[in-house]
């Protein structure tokens, strides 16, 4: 806490000097000339000043009590390295991300997106057996990251599937189903359960960072239309477990050798 504590104060007196350089630029006759900046080391060493101190307190007591709060309960270690094309954190992700995206979507459009895909690495640690707490979800997803749904054609939707198949990785998926042989060939891919439809569009929801190109994910970078859903990935993950007492999670052959 005492990082956080020394960040607090840093925001403080930047808005202190702020204030007074804002206040001193209203009179007409006074004029910036030079700006010279002293680098000053944040550390531990650095004395307590009492009175930020006593203001910061109840902010940080707040933070604290807000990030212990107990969401639901796991009830085993999950982590996103135990498997290569599919793992159950991975998938687990994917469906709550989904279930609090779809919540907007049928408000939005009045219907389900087609599929969700989101990118292996922006899971960012691992969700342990037991309790799990709101601190537990910063740290799987510390990112500001959105998400959005993207209107594809068919065309990027078999780019995304020649993708996914390409880079081998348990990136996590919902709503597709994917098959390949052992020479890395795909051999089936459905979506919703059925083939893919030439000259039909699909909804897809991702995150904002993707749907930028990231990951080399370019089949995002250009789609028929964007939908910002308002919701950063962290928060849905939240909402999603708030409503949830014990998690579940399943390897259910979303994306397969066979």
């Amino acid at each position: 806490m005492t990082n956080i504590r020394l960040k607090l104060i840093l925001k403080h007196i930047v808005l202190f000097v702020t204030i007074i350089f804002l206040g001193s630029c209203q009179n007409s006759e006074l004029k910036l000339q030079n700006i010279q900046g002293v680098e000053v080391a944040l550390t531990d060493s650095l004395e307590k000043d009492i009175k930020i101190d006593s203001l910061i307190t109840p902010y940080r007591v707040g933070m604290q009590q807000g990030l212990e709060r107990v969401l639901a309960y796991n009830l085993e270690l999950l982590n996103k390295s135990e498997g290569q094309l599919e793992t159950r954190l991975g998938n687990w992700f994917a469906d709550a991300l989904m279930a609090q995206a779809n919540f907007v979507l049928k408000q939005r459009l009045g219907k389900s997106a087609d599929a969700g895909l989101f990118n292996h690495g922006g899971i960012r640690n691992i969700l342990a057996k037991g309790d799990v707490k709101v601190a537990d979800i910063y740290g799987v997803m510390p990112f500001e990251n959105a998400l959005v749904a993207l209107e594809l054609t068919s065309d990027q939707m078999l780019a995304l599937a020649t993708y996914l198949v390409q880079s081998k990785t348990a990136h996590p998926i919902w709503g597709l189903q994917l098959t390949m042989d052992h020479s890395g060939v795909l051999k089936n891919f459905l979506i919703q359960q059925k083939p893919i439809q030439e000259n039909k569009t699909y909804w897809v929801v991702t995150n904002d960072y993707l749907m930028n190109g990231g990951d080399q994910m370019n089949f995002f970078k250009n789609p028929v239309l964007v939908l910002y859903l308002d919701y950063k990935v962290r928060n849905a993950l939240i909402d999603y477990l708030d409503k949830t007492d014990t998690i579940y999670t399943k390897i259910d052959g979303r994306f397969r050798v066979q």
